[in-house]
């Protein structure tokens, strides 16, 4: 009987799919890996109970990250995304990092009609949990046609500060050419998982720099990369010197770094300070 449930409810993945805005937006950003992690999600809601996932359980994350085939970070900008564009239940999402899909619950409705069963709701998610709903602005509009404009704005909005992240994560990704050229003694053939990598990477170097209260400035953020990448000494890493490896390994290079004293971030010396600073002067990668 648990197998034919999961067929029956699996045959409906077609009608949340075939949503040509939300697929063109997640497929230009995340190319295949968000069509992919979209599907395998919904696979997992199908085949869990009452179809929610709880991902405030660190083993079901990593769970369903390894079943995407992507990282943990990535795994959770998709979902904010998908939450952001109503196929997901953002107070859930946003509050209890649960994924919970009134789509999905509403497509497999005549499922739950054939059998005389009680279909799952919101409310009986949060009473199986034990957590309280409180309705916030989070959802009070999912429309496809609100989400398309709401995006729109934030686009509008953001243009300035997009360019400056584009800029920074240019500025990195150069540095990173440098260093790679100086320990490799070749250069670096970037692809585009290289670029997602160091999309992640930036937060993460940025909520360092806040955490040392060290003004957040695209200067500060380039010279502490540049200090993120001189203090790995481990081995493996510069065996395996790539972007991906670099930001899986963040937290264990940066903890490294501050257990040998240099409290995580610290100045350059004057000579790699030199270094970068020639590279400033000749044409950029």
């Amino acid at each position: 009987m648990a197998a034919r449930k999961r067929k029956n409810t699996v045959n409906y993945f077609p009608h949340l799919i075939q949503d040509g805005k939300t697929m063109f937006i997640i497929e230009s950003k995340y190319k295949n890996d968000g069509y992919a992690t979209w599907y395998k999600i919904l696979e997992r809601l199908g085949k869990s109970e009452n179809h929610f996932i709880n991902l405030s359980d660190t083993k079901e994350l990593m769970y369903l990250a390894s079943k995407c085939n992507i990282e943990n970070e990535l795994l959770k900008l998709i979902i904010d995304d998908l939450s952001d564009l109503g196929k997901f239940d953002k107070t859930l999402w946003r509050e209890y990092t649960i994924i919970w899909s009134q789509d999905f619950v509403d497509n497999i409705a005549d499922v739950y009609k054939r059998r005389d069963a009680e279909m799952p709701t919101t409310k009986l998610i949060c009473q199986q949990l034990n957590i309280k709903y409180k309705q916030s602005k989070l959802n009070n509009d999912n429309g496809q046609q609100s989400i398309v404009k709401d995006i729109k704005e934030k686009e509008r909005k953001g243009k300035k500060k997009t360019c400056e992240t584009s800029s920074l994560h240019t500025i990195l990704k150069n540095d990173f050419f440098l260093w790679y050229e100086h320990l490799k003694k070749t250069k670096y053939d970037w692809s585009a998982k290289d670029g997602k990598h160091l999309s992640l990477l930036i937060p993460k170097i940025k909520r360092k720099i806040t955490e040392a209260e060290i003004e957040l400035t695209d200067e500060n953020i380039q010279k502490n990369f540049r200090v993120f990448l001189k203090g790995i000494k481990e081995k493996w890493i510069l065996d395996n010197f790539t972007i991906p490896i670099i930001n899986s390994k963040f937290n264990e290079i940066f903890t490294k770094a501050k257990t040998d004293g240099g409290g995580g971030f610290q100045d350059l010396n004057a000579e790699i300070d030199k270094r970068f600073a020639e590279s400033e002067q000749a044409p950029g990668q």
